[in-house]
């Protein structure tokens, strides 16, 4: 804190007033359900309860961050664990792929 003097270009004084120690409590909620193939937008739409299709579009427009990396293909293949968000719509993890039904299991926070 000392040796903080600015802030890009504005001068600055940092100081603890009052510590606290913050909480974060987080919710989730787990999703099974079954889907045709591997895909982020089949997944995703299961996970987001929107078509295949326009969650196709949204991947494609806005992007779908797997594993922290930005993706614009609907078709990309997940595996298991990875970590997919959708900008206002939530984070998922990809936690079970069952047999040749492919169920999948999500969590959601």
């Amino acid at each position: 804190i000392s040796e903080i003097k600015k802030i890009g270009s504005v001068g600055v004084k940092l100081s603890i007033e009052n510590e606290r120690n913050f909480v974060v409590n987080e919710s989730f909620e787990i999703i099974n359900g079954t889907v045709s193939a591997l895909r982020t937008d089949a997944i995703l739409s299961l996970a987001i309860k929107l078509s295949r299709e326009k969650t196709a579009l949204l991947i494609k427009s806005i992007g779908i961050d797997i594993n922290y990396e930005k993706n614009y293909s609907p078709n990309e293949k997940l595996k298991l664990n990875d970590i997919f968000s959708l900008r206002g719509y939530g984070k998922f993890v990809l936690l079970e792929i069952g047999g040749t039904s492919k169920k999948i299991g999500y969590i959601l926070g």
